[in-house]
């Protein structure tokens, strides 16, 4: 299990700059608890082990999916080499079940509870409606700057996808952002 071999791959270089940087985490997580345990010896009884230590259903199916992908790398690379790994053993670790209908989307009436909590000026109201205004991730609101604004617009490349977007900004949010001083945008 402690083999590094697939983050020096193919496939995992074709990987975004962040859904490597999240991969690369999982897996040293991984690597750290199953490390010194030997690959082939393992059963679905140690998935559902190493699923237990991660608090909630989304990232303990995470772990089972992570091991999975190792596996298939791995029964690849022997394949290559003429043996046989067997059975992959997440198959037997029952996937824990998620909540349905992910999370919850606010109501008109939460934003607007939001929006009074946190008045005019504040980082919270900014971000808020920077979000609501173009559907950012996280990821890239964090790098937006005054240069991703442009006659009325937010134009911004997504960075796990690297597709563009160009968003007219509304009025709640052209007003926000005038209430920034000039060589400050977030």
């Amino acid at each position: 299990m402690g083999d590094p071999r697939y983050l020096g791959s193919d496939r995992f270089k074709g990987l975004s700059e962040s859904r490597g940087r999240t991969l690369r985490f999982a897996l040293d997580w991984l690597r750290e608890l199953a490390g010194p345990l030997p690959f082939a010896k393992f059963e679905g009884r140690h998935v559902v082990e190493l699923m237990k230590r991660k608090e909630g259903p989304s990232a303990a199916n995470a772990v089972r999916k992570n091991f999975s992908m190792l596996w298939r790398f791995a029964q690849n690379d022997v394949e290559g080499l003429g043996m046989k790994l067997g059975e992959n053993p997440a198959r037997h670790a029952p996937k824990r079940k998620e909540r349905p209908g992910g999370f919850h989307t606010w109501t008109g009436q939460e934003m607007t509870q939001f929006l009074n909590a946190h008045g005019p000026g504040t980082k919270a109201r900014l971000v808020f409606l920077l979000a609501l205004n173009t559907g950012m991730a996280r990821i890239d609101l964090v790098k937006l700057s005054r240069g991703n604004i442009r006659d009325g617009t937010i134009r911004y490349d997504r960075q796990k996808t690297g597709v563009g977007g160009v968003y007219p900004l509304s009025v709640l949010l052209m007003e926000e952002l005038a209430r920034l001083p000039s060589d400050q945008f977030m």
